[in-house]
């Protein structure tokens, strides 16, 4: 059963029995409850992120941090006072309650948090990725800005497109950190924002301008405004798709609804079958129909139209594939180190037979065996060990390892000197790729800790003993032992298989 579920009813129950004691000048610590009818309460929780403001109030706070394991932190709407229920260092449920007359309330820098005044407390944002999205976000803005502007601008000096590039560079590092400044940032939003900059502002613009290019005559110099320039009309529509494109794509990203903050594995995944996949058949399908008659032209027009409706499609085909299951961040990378392997020696191997490359049949024939090696790449990727949960750099060193695997093994038809033969370096690559893909997948697992980036898959099992008789517990008097401790009586029921993730 899921952290979410067991402890907030656990809490809520405890919380409904009542105030445990009677309230005094100090902390009130105890475990049981003496009233025959005690008055209702409203206990409003605090959220964890919340809890590092609440110590700073009271009284030997840090003390108290340091010496009990907590379950949750409340204030009682009635007499204002904090309660905390928590596991002492013998692992008894105890429950302290401090007065308002106790709490500290300083001014200034210092000053209370908002519940003091009847308010809840501003939860503190969870901004791990926020550092990846700014500096990716700047990256990616030097090549897409000075790119644009020489096209959208290129009436301009040199000195002058610099200059704004640089400016544009900068002020997309500080803009995007104003723009983060107040939302959740796990690595799985991040990871859709990223991708919506990457896809309106790189992938569309591209592909836009490939199909206008080589399905109408807008480049035709006779009609061309332009006619006198390098710059072609496509470069300039790419160049403002790119410059309009980025930041919305950042935009809609942040509004996507597909993924949660911290479920960078399933984020990954979609980006996966969206890009590979989606230029892969883009490009290769068309293959299948070409003839003779068919000019260059059309076929990187027709791919180009065929990748933009399979960027997308890939894209939710992954989220399907996906479910609602977490998925590591590793195990959704997996897919791209298997899926490209395969899709290489599906290639590969047909070259080792002698095949006429300028035949339109041996042309499809490789198309049709990269297809079925990407496939069943991608189908190693989703399903090699599905109990383990790869971390990150877990499967990076596993991409790794296959390419060490592979520069070792084509060392020996180089060290043998072998000439005007290519197999043995094929067959040396193919063999020496996998080798090293399955020595790094076992290797990788004894390497690698889990990172931040991992933290949506960090699932932590154990058991609480009592969890499940803690509301029982806390609703009796301490000195009746037979109820405070059931395994006196008979077994005490655990809570085993408890999931926490974080």
């Amino acid at each position: 059963m899921k952290k979410s579920l067991i402890l907030p009813v656990v809490i809520l129950l405890a919380f409904a029995a009542g105030p445990f004691a009677q309230k005094k000048d100090s902390a009130v610590v105890t475990s049981v409850k003496d009233s025959a009818a005690p008055a209702k309460r409203n206990i409003r929780m605090f959220a964890a992120t919340q809890y590092d403001s609440l110590w700073s109030l009271i009284p030997s706070g840090s003390t108290l941090r340091s010496s009990v394991t907590v379950i949750g932190i409340g204030m009682d709407s009635l007499t204002r006072d904090i309660v905390i229920i928590a596991f002492d260092s013998g692992n008894n449920p105890v429950k302290f309650v401090f007065p308002d007359s106790t709490l500290k309330k300083t001014t200034g820098a210092g000053a209370v948090p908002e519940w003091a005044a009847g308010r809840t407390a501003k939860p503190k944002l969870d901004q791990r990725g926020r550092t990846w999205f700014i500096i990716e976000s700047a990256l990616k803005s030097a090549y897409v800005y000075p790119v644009s502007y020489t096209a959208a601008f290129n009436h301009a000096g040199g000195s002058v497109i610099s200059g704004i590039s640089l400016l544009t560079i900068g002020g997309s590092l500080y803009g995007t950190f104003a723009f983060t400044r107040n939302m959740e940032l796990g690595y799985g939003k991040v990871g859709l924002m990223n991708y919506g900059a990457t896809f309106l502002g790189l992938h569309y613009p591209n592909l836009f301008a490939s199909l206008l290019k080589n399905a109408t005559s807008i480049n035709d110099r006779s009609t061309n405004d332009y006619s006198t320039d390098d710059v072609t009309t496509t470069d300039k529509i790419k160049a403002w798709s790119s410059m309009i494109g980025f930041p919305l794509g950042i935009y809609l990203g942040s509004k996507l609804r597909v993924a949660g903050k911290d479920d960078a594995g399933k984020v990954t995944l979609m980006e996966y079958f969206s890009q590979p996949t989606g230029y892969l058949l883009g490009y290769v399908l068309p293959l299948y129909f070409v003839n003779s008659k068919t000019s260059g032209e059309d076929y990187l027009a027709v791919s180009a139209l065929l990748t933009m409706g399979l960027l997308p499609a890939g894209f939710w085909a992954g989220y399907a594939i996906a479910g609602d299951r977490p998925i590591s961040t590793g195990r959704g990378s997996l897919p791209y180190v298997s899926g490209i392997m395969g899709g290489l020696t599906g290639f590969a191997i047909p070259t080792l037979f002698d095949l006429d490359m300028d035949n339109m049949s041996t042309v499809r024939l490789l198309a049709t065996t990269t297809i079925i090696g990407y496939g069943c790449g991608t189908a190693l990727g989703l399903t090699y060990h599905q109990s383990i949960d790869y971390t990150y750099w877990q499967t990076v060193f596993i991409g790794a390892s296959s390419g060490a695997g592979a520069l070792m093994a084509v060392a020996f038809p180089l060290i043998a000197k072998v000439e005007d033969n290519h197999k043995p370096y094929v067959i040396a690559g193919v063999i020496g790729a996998w080798t090293g893909f399955f020595i790094g997948e076992r290797l990788s697992l004894s390497l690698f800790e889990k990172s931040d980036r991992d933290r949506h898959a960090s699932n932590v099992r154990f058991n609480l003993p009592g969890l499940a008789a803690l509301p029982s517990i806390m609703a009796f008097n301490k000195s009746d032992a037979s109820k405070i401790y059931p395994s006196k009586t008979g077994p005490l029921l655990p809570v085993a298989n408890v999931e926490w993730r974080f």
